[in-house]
């Protein structure tokens, strides 16, 4: 009887094979240990500490050298805490004592598949889609379809999405529309220029200075840049967004959207190290009649490869509070915004490495929205250091100290008449633990 059971396992296993032998799992596991108070700016901010962990698994299974199918989960847990998916009452609490959390999220669920002989490439379900402008407009995780079409020295993608699903009727929805472009016009120099428009039929999509306005339709224009030089670079974007919403009086009229934003990032090797020195400039709010803040980009992680973690985004953020103070406080309410980070990456003897980064941010304008009143005091944002330091421990785990400081200056400082004082420096501290598979 047993042997009969161990043949009928075996056959069982080699009828399974073929269909995992193209199969691949990869992700990572994360965990880290912050202290910091970037979350308010006050003369009396208190730390806040906390330990999360975050785990991502993405299984994908090549059906043929045509199709192929990818899962991609998480599992978010902040160590104490209920799991975001346990209500009330629910199963478990995720973090807290017994576990058992009710916390699975599902980031990408989608079929990839290539047209036999032919340069089409298509892309069907939840999956990431972003710009080629430092996420500046947008880099988040959605329900859309894909087409790609790629030729010897270009590749063109078209994708939709649908952002909001109001009732199932055909005018009241949230919808985005993409065109993207990339061509090598030689070797050493590539470029490309990208369309997006936000058909917002709901009032869905929160921008600033939004007069309860009930339809936005957003219209952007990106041109973006790279060139190489030895073992030198430069990349840059120019965006330039462009739109309407509806006023929701009878009789009045609509609000013109208008805002521009660049950038530029010069790299190269010195010493061993890898450097960039990249600038930032947002332009101000300077008509009462229009809106001329820069929209806040869905996925909010714009610029996070400049290694800091507090005026700009921190890379490894999971769930514990996200910096980019200088472009919510400053960029996205209308002031504009002016930023110069110098950035590093330096390999230690052995498995050991370091990064740094220093930044210096500024607001273009006291004045938010052009009406000719002041909301702050001052243009200068202030300075912010972070270092970091880590070591591989066989091979795939990497356990990392970092910690970033900002010197806060004049434009978080209090009007006068205020009771609120000089506002406290920023910090954030984090031990990490990180293994990539």
């Amino acid at each position: 009887k047993f042997t009969r059971i161990a043949i009928a396992l075996l056959a069982i296993a080699a009828v399974a094979a073929p269909a995992f032998a193209d199969s691949k799992i990869s992700g990572y596991y994360r965990m880290q240990g912050v202290g910091q108070n970037i979350k308010q700016i006050s003369d009396d901010s208190d730390t806040e500490s906390l330990i999360d962990n975050r785990l991502r698994l993405r299984y994908q299974n090549d059906i043929n050298d045509y199709v192929s199918v990818v899962y991609y989960g998480e599992v978010d847990t902040v160590w104490g805490a209920q799991s975001k998916g346990n209500a009330a009452g629910g199963i478990g609490g995720g973090g807290q004592l017994g576990a058992d959390g009710v916390n699975v999220e599902t980031k990408n669920a989608f079929l990839d598949f290539v047209f036999p002989d032919s340069a089409y490439a298509v892309r069907v379900g939840v999956q990431g889609f972003g710009d080629h402008a430092e996420n500046t407009i947008l880099a988040d995780d959605m329900a859309g379809a894909r087409l790609v079409r790629k030729g010897s020295n270009y590749a063109a993608t078209l994708f939709y999405s649908k952002w909001d699903e109001n009732g199932g009727t055909t005018w009241d929805d949230v919808d985005f529309y993409a065109l993207q472009t990339d061509i090598n016009f030689t070797d050493s120099v590539k470029g490309g220029l990208d369309l997006y428009w936000v058909d917002d039929n709901d009032d869905a999509i929160d921008v600033d200075d939004n007069p309860l306005g009930q339809e936005l339709d957003l219209y952007f224009i990106s041109l973006h840049g790279d060139t190489k030089m030895g073992n030198m670079g430069l990349n840059g974007f120019v965006n330039y967004v462009t739109g309407e919403l509806a006023e929701s009086s009878v009789g009045a009229a609509d609000i013109d959207v208008d805002a521009l934003m660049a950038s530029a990032k010069l790299t190269g090797k010195m010493a061993g190290a890898d450097l960039g020195l990249r600038l930032i400039y947002y332009t101000e709010d300077d008509d009462a009649n229009d809106i001329g803040a820069w929209p806040e980009a869905p996925g909010a992680f714009e610029f996070h490869r400049e290694n800091l973690a507090i005026f700009l985004h921190d890379i490894y953020y999971n769930n514990t509070g996200e910096g980019a103070r200088a472009i919510r406080d400053a960029a996205n309410e209308g002031h504009g915004l002016f930023g110069a980070v110098l950035s590093g990456n330096y390999k230690l003897p052995g498995t050991w490495y370091s990064k740094f980064g220093l930044g210096y941010f500024a607001a273009v304008d006291e004045d938010s929205d052009g009406d000719g009143v002041d909301e702050v005091v001052g243009t200068s944002l202030g300075t912010e250091v972070a270092a970091m330091v880590g070591t591989k421990v066989a091979e795939k785990v990497d356990i990392s100290l970092r910690g970033a400081y900002a010197f806060l200056g004049d434009f978080y400082d209090a009007p006068a008449g205020s009771t609120l004082g000089d506002p406290d420096d920023l910090y954030k501290v984090t031990f990490m633990i990180n293994s990539s598979f």
